[in-house]
């Protein structure tokens, strides 16, 4: 883990200290991680993988694919600009069609990412959010 997190941090211009500050953790933590003395914990791994753009995978070395990290918000902000483009809501569409296709699209864009209610739960309240409102 530690040298996918320089990797990554290098590779976005960050120093450490605006590393730590967008983590909002202490420049030590972040250069024990960097230097492998310490590992994060689920949380932090996941907080820096959204930060670093990866995945959580790639940060602790179970996949080569670094690819970004979904996030339930970012998987609708990209469903929904998807709709946008293709469905004309106001005239084509129900709601619960438009609900459906959102749903059926924020599908498509885990593929390839953990599948689990921890991840499909949140992305379809938000969704149905979305929609209701």
């Amino acid at each position: 883990m530690k040298n996918r997190i320089k990797e990554c941090r290098q590779a976005l211009g960050l120093s450490q200290n605006q590393l730590a500050f967008k983590a909002k953790m202490t420049t030590s933590a972040i250069a024990n991680y960097g230097s492998g003395v310490t590992n994060p914990t689920i949380q932090r791994t996941e907080t820096l993988a959204e930060i670093l753009r990866v995945t959580p995978g790639y940060l602790i070395g179970w996949t080569n694919r670094k690819g970004e990290y979904l996030t339930p918000r970012k998987i609708v902000v990209k469903v929904n600009a998807l709709i946008d483009y293709f469905v004309d809501s106001s005239k084509q569409a129900t709601n619960e069609r438009q609900a459906q296709a959102r749903f059926e699209l924020a599908a498509k864009l885990m593929e390839g990412y953990a599948r689990n209610d921890e991840l499909i739960i949140p992305v379809k309240e938000v969704l149905i959010h979305e929609t209701n409102s």
